[in-house]
């Protein structure tokens, strides 16, 4: 559990923010600009550039507990609201018989959660998921979890949503993750 500390602490420093296709920082969402501009960094950029969205950081998060042999999963929560679709990627590990919720992107829940199930990681996420969102106004039956495989190397936006969100990635089942 040491490195996996080491780690986090090493992540706390990174800033939130994203790269355009043109390699131009920008330190918030607003706009369609995101959607339209996105472009997924490498772990090694996202170091250099002490900069990423929770996108980027399960990433360099994957690459971390594959070099550990952790297993882990990484998950993609969706609002479905009004044709908005407000989102948070994230990982969860198992180590001793516990799973823990390893956030390192949402400001005010950054820590490594224990738990004794995904189950109640799940329900926890939806439960506070209106401070991610800042918005009290949403249906917690509208929040639809989908884990997911690498995706290709500098995706876009529109790319990473068709990869995460395929019907078979929805999570259906909890007792099946990290079995």
């Amino acid at each position: 559990m040491d490195a996996i500390i080491k780690f986090f602490d090493q992540l706390s420093s990174i800033k939130y923010g994203w790269y355009d296709q043109n390699n131009n920082l920008h330190e918030d969402l607003k706009g369609n600009i995101f959607y339209e501009q996105y472009q997924m960094q490498l772990p090694s950029q996202i170091i250099a550039n002490n900069h990423a969205i929770c996108f980027d950081i399960c990433e360099l998060e994957r690459e971390f507990f594959i070099k550990q042999k952790i297993p882990f999963v990484t998950i993609l929560a969706l609002l479905e609201n009004d044709n908005k679709y407000p989102c948070h990627t994230f990982l969860i590990f198992k180590l001793n018989n516990k799973y823990y919720w390893f956030e390192a992107s949402w400001q005010d829940k950054k820590a490594i959660h224990q738990y004794n199930d995904v189950k109640s990681i799940l329900l926890c996420i939806k439960e506070n998921f209106h401070y991610f969102t800042k918005d009290k106004k949403y249906n917690q039956k509208n929040i639809a979890f989908y884990c997911y495989s690498k995706p290709k190397i500098n995706i876009n936006c529109q790319d990473f949503f068709n990869h995460c969100l395929r019907p078979e990635n929805k999570i259906r089942n909890y007792s099946t993750i990290l079995k």
